[in-house]
């Protein structure tokens, strides 16, 4: 099984969200697509990430291929310019 967060609190590797044990993840799970192309999931989430799977209950995956975060976005391209 998965290793789940630190705690509550615990910032997610995507720098972008919040997440731990007091955060429930919204169930069905959400997929929003922005104007600008920016795709946000909420969730019950399992993150292929290169450290293996990661479980998490808000993510903006990188959809521009330039973060240093694979697979979260870390606004360093297109993707992120939102903010």
């Amino acid at each position: 099984m998965n290793a789940k967060p630190d705690g509550p609190g615990t910032p997610s590797p995507s720098g972008n969200a919040r997440i731990g044990a007091d955060e429930e993840p919204e169930v069905p799970t959400h997929v929003s697509l922005h104007a600008d192309g920016v795709l946000h999931l909420r969730g019950d989430l399992e993150v292929a990430t290169p450290e293996g799977p990661r479980q998490e209950t808000r993510v903006m995956p990188c959809g521009c291929g330039r973060t240093g975060n694979t697979p979260y976005c870390d606004y360093s391209g297109v993707c992120g310019e939102h903010k």
